[in-house]
């Protein structure tokens, strides 16, 4: 048994596909380590190393979710290769496997993760990581904008699982995404029935109720989805989502005229929102050499703020203000909309 689980490790190969051409406009990749090898290459080993080789590699997969929940990516890359060399069953195998999909789709790297996808199916299929499955392929297809397809992939998996947290909430970001914006509140109040302080759900609600105009209700959920950081301490909830709920509240304060609190909101927000504190420190160079619509492009490119052009020309706005740039900025965005 363990030779056929040696074999089928050294089977495994995920090497990522050769670069695009054109890079994504966001700059997540430059600092995400790239791995030279497959992520499955186990050394020999002897039968009497297994079990404590099993221990590790549980050990192992703890350290990796944390440094994915802190958003370390590169930190996370290198950890996840070495504790692939430890993995010697199909569960822990299966876990390192979905824990690389999740950090690819995080990095905007989504053909490699379409790869790991592949390479786990089997090791989920019958087991409680089979809807993680479906919901992992469904995110992966929204990111491509392939919304008919990753519905699919979400229907699929609740029929596994009715109630599985990850898969509404995906259900939510897909009607959200193809402007079925009330719908995708019903679903995200769906979650906090059965998961009342989930701080994402509530973030959700915020976001689609500011999309909706309702700049008193975003308010509300906003400001209870981000009081407590610690909140955001899970796969489920990671930093990354805190950072985009303050990014959301900046909008609301910036719509009603409360420029500093924006701009406060704004800069506690790249503390957690890693590619949106890179995209905004090119942002000065930017404004100076006239590329306005380059940072706008470079905003709405941010896979996990999902920000739509207005929003993104908002926050273009809420950081040349707080920088004394608005002047470098085309007449027709120094001031925010009374409305969404």
């Amino acid at each position: 048994e363990h030779e056929a689980c040696m074999q089928r490790l050294h089977q495994l190969d995920l090497q990522p596909p050769t670069p695009a051409p054109r890079p994504p406009p966001w700059p997540s990749t430059s600092y995400i380590a790239q791995p030279s090898e497959t992520l499955f290459q186990a050394p020999p080993m002897a039968r009497g190393d297994v079990d404590q080789l099993v221990d590790n590699s549980h050990e192992a997969i703890g350290d990796c979710t944390r440094l994915l929940v802190a958003g370390q990516y590169a930190e996370a890359e290198t950890a996840l290769l070495e504790t692939a060399k430890s993995c010697v069953t199909r569960e822990t195998q299966a876990e390192v496997l979905l824990l690389h999909t999740l950090l690819k789709i995080r990095c905007a790297q989504y053909e490699v993760a379409l790869q790991c996808l592949e390479e786990s199916g089997a090791l989920v299929k019958g087991t409680t990581r089979e809807p993680r499955f479906f919901c992992l392929r469904a995110e992966v297809l929204e990111r491509r904008r392939r919304f008919p397809e990753a519905m699919a992939e979400i229907e699929t998996g609740l029929r596994l699982d009715p109630c599985h947290r990850g898969l509404l909430l995906a259900k939510g970001v897909v009607l959200e995404q193809t402007k079925q914006v009330e719908q995708a509140e019903l679903i995200y109040k769906q979650i906090l029935s059965l998961h009342p302080e989930d701080p994402v759900a509530s973030l959700r609600v915020g976001r689609c109720r500011l999309s909706l105009g309702d700049l008193p209700g975003a308010q509300k959920w906003l400001t209870k989805a981000t009081e407590n950081e610690y909140a955001f301490s899970t796969l489920h909830a990671p930093k990354s989502d805190l950072g985009s709920g303050l990014a959301y509240l900046a909008l609301v304060s910036a719509a009603e005229h409360r420029y500093d609190t924006a701009a406060a909101q704004l800069e506690k927000a790249r503390k957690w929102q890693a590619n949106l504190d890179t995209v905004l420190a090119a942002a000065p160079e930017c404004l100076g050499c006239g590329r306005v619509q380059d940072l706008v492009r470079d905003l709405t490119a941010i896979c996990d703020l999902d920000l739509d052009v207005e929003q993104a020309r908002q926050i273009t706005l809420i950081f040349a203000r707080s920088r004394h740039l608005e002047h470098q900025l085309p007449a027709d965005m120094r001031s925010p909309p009374t409305t969404w």
